[in-house]
């Protein structure tokens, strides 16, 4: 299994994962803690309801594990991106990508 971590401050649509030519990212798990209040998204594609993985509302010192009972494919050749609203955020991302 991969990871890929992002420390983000404010940030819209930073890049998390970029899939190696369009190669298919399936996400096994997502962890997020918070230094301050923040409201963290987890998206691959564009920033719809249906392509979010995680949105989450958190207050100063807190996080969340989401594990997924299977992969949850993005859609092939998809970035997954993170868009955070107060600095600072750490995100990992862990899965596959074939």
């Amino acid at each position: 299994m991969a990871k890929r971590s992002i420390d983000a401050g404010v940030v819209t649509g930073a890049i998390l994962w970029a899939p190696v030519g369009s190669a298919t990212i399936h996400v096994r798990k997502i962890v997020v803690s918070c230094s301050s209040s923040t409201t963290v998204t987890v998206y691959h594609g564009t920033d719809t309801t249906a392509n979010r993985l995680l949105r989450g509302y958190f207050s100063a010192n807190q996080g969340c594990i989401v594990e997924f009972n299977k992969e949850e494919p993005c859609a092939r050749g998809d970035t997954i991106y993170v868009t955070n609203v107060n600095a600072t955020a750490s995100v990992t991302v862990y899965g596959l990508e074939f």
